[in-house]
């Protein structure tokens, strides 16, 4: 089964809780994605997030393609730490670098 264009996040809301469980809301402005040589069902990436009170903050995750029910061969976001090999890491360092992010 071949590989969907990787997701993209961008523009999207999303709403989570905050270590005191007040909601806080904010805006996906930017992100970089890096699929591992050694697994291109797996795609890294590190999103630019703006808050509603105007602060930036980055959240780097994962999404794995699915191997079950409606996720089949779809894109979903995975729902642990992400892990990596230095070399990915620092390819998705250089990309956020080229976007003047660090």
């Amino acid at each position: 089964m071949p590989v969907p264009p990787f997701p993209s996040r961008k523009g999207k809301r999303s709403r989570i809780h905050d270590i005191s469980g007040n909601p806080v809301s904010f805006e996906v402005v930017d992100e970089c994605t890096w699929s591992p040589k050694d697994n291109d069902e797996k795609a890294l990436c590190v999103h630019k997030l703006r808050f509603d009170d105007g602060r930036e903050e980055y959240r780097i995750g994962y999404y794995m393609i699915g191997k079950k029910g409606k996720g089949r061969g779809k894109w979903l976001w995975a729902q642990y730490a992400p892990m990596m090999h230095a070399v990915d890491l620092k390819h998705l360092f250089d990309l956020a670098r080229k976007k003047d992010w660090i």
